[in-house]
């Protein structure tokens, strides 16, 4: 992917502002996992004065969507970016956090994945329970209670980084769930274009196309 690329996905006209724009850039570029795209990413969005602490929230959430390597080269990819701009590497690490007490965890996370899901909510439990208890447990736990609820960026925030990864990842039934999740938890409908329009830029036509039929049915603008 190229410089220009990523470019004209970060400077289309819309109501995210420029950090919102870069971050949902770079969670794409993740997904795709060219390293080297990923780190002339980084180095744009933080020479624009992006926070590289929530470049690292975005990554460090991607393995819930991506998993571990795509992860891990993200990561990679802002550290090298950092140093590049004769920065240090571990910019935008949080101390270390006190162990997290189970329970409040939990809580957590069925908060959170309720006020995603409103109605769907329980059918979603049970079905993730049908497929495998652990899954649904870890869910709950794992991906919306220690990750997604952790305070380093918003809900909102986290569905920005979230759909452009599902957006490259073809994964249409997911996509529709978190365009209206995040709908939820604040966004507005222009935005969601916006951030389809960037992940499409740098997703290539099928994925583009993918998405975009599965946000005008979220909208209610299907033909």
């Amino acid at each position: 992917m190229t410089d220009p690329a990523y470019r004209e996905a970060v400077s289309t006209p819309g109501p995210l502002s420029s950090e919102l724009r870069h971050l949902a850039a770079t969670c794409a570029l993740a997904a795709v996992g060219d390293g080297l795209a990923s780190e002339t990413g980084c180095r744009a969005a933080l020479s624009d004065g992006v926070r590289a602490a929530s470049l690292r929230e975005a990554f460090l959430q991607s393995y819930l969507f991506l998993g571990y390597p795509r992860a891990i080269e993200a990561l990679g990819a802002l550290n090298r970016a950092l140093v590049s701009l004769g920065r240090e590497e571990t910019e935008g690490i949080p101390p270390e956090s006190p162990p997290l007490d189970t329970a409040a965890v939990r809580t957590a996370g069925e908060e959170l994945c309720r006020w995603i899901y409103g109605p769907v909510y329980e059918p979603l439990r049970r079905k993730v329970a049908r497929l495998h208890p652990l899954l649904d447990r870890w869910m709950v736990e794992e991906g919306y209670g220690r990750v997604l609820s952790r305070p380093e960026l918003s809900p909102r925030e986290r569905e920005f980084g979230v759909l452009p990864a599902l957006v490259v990842l073809r994964a249409e039934p997911q996509l529709e769930s978190h365009l209206r999740g995040a709908l939820r938890v604040g966004a507005t409908p222009a935005e969601l274009e916006q951030i389809v329009g960037i992940a499409a830029r740098l997703a290539g036509e099928p994925a583009a196309e993918i998405a975009r039929r599965t946000l005008a049915r979220v909208l209610g603008r299907e033909p």
